[in-house]
């Protein structure tokens, strides 16, 4: 009787690792196979980072401000959009850029709360994780770029898709909110679209 219990724990450790090893070479396959036409369309920056070549995709509708084109001008910095960072043309990764410019005091937020049309998400941040800085026009910076969970993607798709989103940045004390233009869920959408033709 243990000779034999013996044996079919064996058998069950051979299944799993001829299952492990079919889904490594799965990912393998599909890593191979990653269609960069697929970006193509999207605004594409390279940077190198300990040796390794990152290109970052993002929409075209993506916020952008150019300091020297609008003249130092006075205007919000809070933003929240996605992009696809891409390592050595191999590998992709769906992820969220999350900035806000406080009214006054460092708010130091934690989280954010969406509410898109009638739902409300909250995405919590690790607090140790959070970059602030001095823009070029001397106003508070504070954000998180993380990655985008897979059961992440419902809410993003419901916030491109939503008529109306505002988005609460979320500190102990101090909060700010956002509402997210039409252009902002746009380009929310573009990068969404790109990443499912990546990951069919």
């Amino acid at each position: 009787m243990v000779y034999s219990l013996y044996n079919i724990q064996e058998e069950k450790l051979k299944t799993k690792v001829i299952a492990l090893a079919v889904l490594i070479l799965f990912a393998a396959v599909n890593l191979a196979a990653l269609d960069l036409a697929a970006l193509k369309g999207l605004r594409k920056q390279s940077s190198t980072v300990d040796g390794v070549k990152w290109f970052k995709y993002k929409s075209k509708k993506t916020p952008a401000y150019n300091y020297k084109k609008i003249g130092m001008r006075d205007f919000d910095n809070s933003m929240f959009y996605l992009y696809i960072n891409v390592k050595e043309k191999e590998e992709a990764f769906l992820r969220m850029y999350v900035q806000v410019e406080p009214t006054g005091d460092w708010i130091k937020f934690k989280k954010i709360i969406i509410t898109a049309d009638k739902e409300t998400f909250e995405r919590e941040f690790n607090f140790a994780s959070l970059n602030s800085t001095v823009g070029e026009g001397q106003q508070y910076i504070e954000f998180y770029d993380v990655e985008v969970m897979p059961h992440e993607i419902e809410m993003c798709e419901k916030i491109a898709a939503a008529k109306e989103v505002k988005i609460k940045f979320q500190g102990d004390v101090l909060s700010k909110e956002l509402e997210l233009k039409d252009r902002s869920r746009e380009a929310i959408k573009d990068i969404l679209d790109v990443w499912k033709k990546l990951n069919p």
